[in-house]
């Protein structure tokens, strides 16, 4: 077992004495929401480098779009942010690093509603240069196609290169489903239904990284841990759904750093510390992957 894996039971020890007393002291739903938001918060301060702000707010792209208002936001410093006076933010879509929805309980209407709000991020579009992602498109074996969109044989390698630079969502549930993951996945599938009903994509980019709750969790079909088949989303079971969420937040960390090495040939690489992590196993697949046009390349 790694550090990171100790790290994450002795966290989330923390986190349940924390939201139990959360719950003693605060009786109105909203107050406990906030609480317990505050205490995720915390959580993360512990972790990230201190180039990383954490807030709550709208994250906003260079086309007008806004997201809903999220939970939490963690954007880099170097970026502005525009404060209003109730204490939220607006961010720029290019400076988040990932967002987290927090949930005293998750079920299927507050599930569906997180599962909205991280849709909404992945409905903006990043400001990228154009000239970069031809060459990371023809690394990983994509064509541009006439729309001047990229395109796989694979449709998961589509799906997968639509997710750069875009944020990374997350939902955290401090109770809920019980380790069944069953429900959890009947939930997101008649989630992603209804979308489609409406005329709303759920493609992989609408689709949080990791849902993490009483046992059970989620982890998008995409790196670090991939599997072939043609799944949008990966369903299981675990004893400490918490370290999943750090283990996809460490890896979301790695790569946006920069792996060059100093001159005692020191580099901030994580992956030595990532693959000692326990691995983890799901049981079932919930959505299709499939080979639609992409947006991202759109903008810049």
């Amino acid at each position: 077992m790694s550090i990171f894996d100790n790290w994450a039971r002795y966290i989330a020890r923390i986190l349940q004495e924390e939201s139990q007393l959360a719950g003693n002291m605060v009786t109105h739903m909203g107050e406990l929401g906030s609480a317990r938001e505050s205490i995720v918060k915390g959580v993360l301060e512990r972790v990230l480098p201190s180039m990383y702000d954490i807030g709550t707010g709208e994250i906003i792209d260079h086309t007008g779009a806004h997201s809903r208002q999220i939970d939490i936001v963690i954007s880099r410093r170097d970026f502005p942010t525009l404060r209003l006076p109730s204490g939220s933010r607006l961010y720029l879509v290019e400076s988040v690093l990932a967002t987290v929805e927090v949930k005293s309980t998750l079920d299927r209407a507050t599930l569906t509603e997180a599962l909205e709000n991280c849709a909404s991020v992945g409905d903006l579009k990043p400001n990228v240069v154009a000239g970069v992602l031809d060459h990371l498109a023809a690394q990983r074996g994509l064509v541009k196609v006439s729309s001047g969109s990229y395109r796989h044989d694979n449709p998961l390698e589509t799906a997968r290169f639509d997710l750069l630079g875009r944020p990374v969502s997350y939902i955290f549930g401090f109770k809920g489903y019980r380790n069944d993951v069953t429900q959890l996945a009947k939930t997101i599938a008649e989630w992603m239904k209804g979308r489609e009903s409406t005329g709303k994509a759920s493609a992989m980019r609408h689709h949080p990284a990791v849902i993490a709750t009483e046992g059970c969790f989620t982890w998008r079909n995409a790196p670090p841990y991939i599997v072939d088949h043609n799944i949008v989303t990966r369903v299981g079971q675990d004893d400490n759904p918490l370290r999943i969420f750090v283990l996809n937040l460490l890896f979301t960390l790695k790569s946006r750093l920069l792996h060059l090495p100093d001159q005692n040939a020191l580099t901030p690489n994580l992956d030595a510390y990532l693959q000692q992590m326990e691995p983890f196993t799901t049981t079932m697949g919930v959505g299709q992957a499939r080979n639609l046009d992409l947006t991202l390349a759109n903008a810049g």
